[in-house]
């Protein structure tokens, strides 16, 4: 009986033995091959996500940049509202006859006008006018105001006023017209 035992426990040992050195090649094979390919998917799995979060911006980007376009056309749409018929903003004699438009419009008549030097200064030309006309307080008050409120870039230095025995006001005004200088 010893002998059959001794048959029956070698026959386990070997197959003990089978399965130890099978489970030492398994996680010698995960070791060496499924925990590097873990890391990989790790990394992978990361770079994934970070490229769902690009995604996700780029459509944010989308309605980003189409509200842009909107806002950007509403306010094209302005100006071109606000110049409409005053002819080439960047063109000196258009915004002169828009000047004499806004005189005419709020009753200014000019008698007289006497262009200054060109300046250059940074990437604008100044161009100093000096206007010469008669009109009452509130004509001037309208005229003033409207080349105030226009778009294009005009600044009011000096304003000599003189009345008249008949009420009416002799004005002496100097306005500066910025034009971009072109290259």
């Amino acid at each position: 009986m010893h002998v059959t035992s001794q048959r029956h426990l070698d026959g386990r040992l070997v197959s003990l033995g089978a399965v130890t050195i099978a489970v030492l090649a398994v996680s010698v094979v995960l070791r060496h091959v499924a925990a590097p390919l873990w890391v990989d998917v790790r990394k992978d799995m990361v770079e994934v996500a970070r490229y769902e979060q690009l995604l996700g911006e780029a459509r944010d980007y989308e309605v980003l940049k189409a509200r842009m376009r909107e806002h950007h056309n509403r306010l094209q749409a302005r100006v071109t509202e606000l110049t409409e018929g005053m002819g080439d903003p960047e063109d000196l004699s258009s915004l002169l006859q828009m000047i004499y438009d806004k005189a005419w419009s709020a009753g200014v008549r000019i008698t007289s006008t006497k262009p200054q030097s060109e300046q250059r200064r940074d990437d604008y030309l100044h161009y100093p006018v000096i206007l010469q006309f008669e009109t009452d307080f509130a004509s001037l008050g309208a005229f003033v105001s409207s080349v105030e409120r226009s778009p294009q870039i005009m600044r009011l230095e000096r304003l000599a006023l003189d009345v008249n025995r008949g009420g009416t006001l002799e004005v002496a005004m100097k306005i500066t017209c910025f034009l971009k200088e072109k290259t």
